[in-house]
């Protein structure tokens, strides 16, 4: 039990300094899963907001929230379908796609970092383990219906 304790001890600080130094190295404020969501519509931009709860595995309640938030600061807007009017994409606006080109920058800088600091081999053994884990954890949450 005590390994158990040990473990997610460790577990517990690589979430938090994760998302702290990912937080730090983008200067963007990481709440309400604000990068993730404009990484994802750079990507795939005027998507449907249930779409994006189901890709970055959120719920519908927190997207809204964190794109309403997004809308405020200028970064997405939202358009009604004229055909449909109850369907709602969001889209990326001139200054979320200038923070979503910087943040993808960041990214491929750190990564660059990563690799020469850790080596290419070594960071993909850790993205397999880090793979495993998640599909390993949405097991767990679909076996006990969490």
């Amino acid at each position: 039990m005590d390994e158990l304790v040990s473990i997610r001890k460790e577990f517990d600080f690589f979430i938090s300094a994760m998302t702290h130094l990912f937080s730090k190295s983008t200067n963007i404020f990481y709440r309400r899963g604000v990068m993730m969501i404009l990484m994802y519509l750079s990507k795939n931009d005027g998507v449907l907001s249930g779409e994006l709860a189901k890709e970055l595995n959120v719920g519908t309640g927190r997207i809204g929230n964190a794109i309403k938030y997004l809308e405020i600061k200028g970064y997405v807007r939202r358009e009604k379908n004229t055909a449909d009017k109850r369907e709602v994409r969001i889209y990326l606006t001139s200054k979320g796609w200038e923070v979503a080109r910087r943040l993808d920058q960041k990214f491929n800088n750190l990564l660059s970092f990563l690799v020469l600091k850790i080596g290419e081999d070594d960071l993909k053994t850790c993205l397999s383990l880090n793979h495993r884990i998640i599909d390993t954890l949405r097991e767990y949450k679909e076996d006990r219906n969490v």
